[in-house]
């Protein structure tokens, strides 16, 4: 039993010096946290605590220089310089990170008398870092954040129910007031000339990209709902003085989900190149979604006391035209829905 008593000191020491030899530059911030440090010019103390909103850290370090070493000031992480009083400095951390602490010290060799008699000794200021982790600060700002963003996405979510909403009960009173008497799919112009011919009252929904090589005339007691997830593109084969759609008195169109698209034909300063209007109205048009784009003269052109056009939703945009909306003879354009946007001139 008295060899155990004896050789558990030994082992106590040995482990003491072993923790002491290893430099100890890097220390972790948590809650609270005390932390043991040396390097070439001091033997230190980092503690580190956490404010009670976790918003900061403090952090204070103890330094006591080794001998022969003379300490002549730190650098704190936001550049600042101090000079050690009472062997401590303080700092207050705002942000997770690595915090560097650099110290500035001389060495000198011999004893303090040897020093002051050899006048050959210089005094070069050497560095050394003290670094300390932070990790656990929870910032206000980030929470804020991610809780708007929640916010938003919820916000967003909930318009989009409710264009939804809007557009099925839109659709619905479409329905309503028109007479379907037919609905039909078409993917080419030979198809959609076919079903504009067959019936007065139809629903036509396009597949497809269709090229428009001849006017889409809705005449007077008829009424063409366009839907679908295609577009009726202007051809070049389309004559300059014929519209892509001509509504006369008496006519009723929707349009829903498709695109208008002018295919950027026709040049609005050149009179021999100018194209006629993609949507003329002297009967009734209803936009209910969907996009009418890419017009390089008038857009729509409504004239008379009976035209009207009802835009619900959808956008009309990217046109360069010389007039977007024309309204003449009393026409009506109401518009409770969409967007207007754009170079539309």
């Amino acid at each position: 039993m008295k060899k155990i008593f004896r050789v558990m000191p030994i082992l106590l020491l040995l482990v003491s010096l072993i923790t002491f030899a290893i430099p100890q530059n890097k220390v972790f911030a948590n809650n609270d946290n005390i932390a043991f440090g040396e390097n070439e010019a001091s033997n230190y103390v980092v503690h580190t605590t956490m404010e009670s909103d976790k918003q900061a850290v403090a952090i204070d370090i103890k330094i006591e220089a080794k001998e022969n070493i003379n300490i002549q000031k730190v650098t704190l992480p936001d550049k600042s310089e101090v000079s050690l009083v009472n062997s401590s400095i303080t700092y207050r951390a705002l942000e997770n990170g690595t915090y560097v602490f650099t110290v500035y010290y001389t060495k000198t060799e011999g004893t303090s008398s040897e020093v002051i008699n050899d006048k050959n000794q210089t005094n070069e200021i050497l560095t050394v870092d003290i670094t300390v982790d932070v990790d656990d600060i929870e910032k206000l700002i980030e929470k804020e954040s991610s809780e708007n963003i929640e916010k938003s996405k919820v916000d967003q979510e909930k318009v989009d129910q409710e264009k939804v909403a809007q557009e099925k009960l839109n659709k619905e009173n479409v329905l309503k007031e028109t007479k379907i008497e037919d609905s039909v799919q078409v993917s080419t112009w030979a198809e959609l000339e076919t079903a504009l011919l067959n019936k007065d009252n139809i629903f036509i929904e396009i597949t497809k990209d269709i090229e428009i090589e001849d006017e889409i005339l809705i005449q007077n007691g008829r009424t063409v709902h366009f839907t679908g997830v295609g577009r009726l593109v202007r051809s070049e084969k389309l004559d300059k003085s014929l519209h892509m759609i001509n509504i006369e008195e008496g006519g009723n169109v929707y349009i829903e989900g498709i695109t208008i698209d002018g295919n950027n034909v026709g040049d609005r300063f050149m009179n021999m190149k100018r194209v006629a209007t993609a949507i003329e109205i002297s009967g009734k048009l209803t936009l209910v979604s969907g996009t009418i784009t890419r017009h390089t003269c008038y857009v729509i052109h409504m004239q008379g006391k009976n035209a009207e056009f009802h835009m619900q939703g959808g956008i009309i945009t990217e046109n360069e035209a010389s007039s977007g909306l024309l309204i003449e003879d009393h026409a009506t354009f109401i518009m409770d829905g969409g967007e207007i946007t754009k170079k539309l001139l």
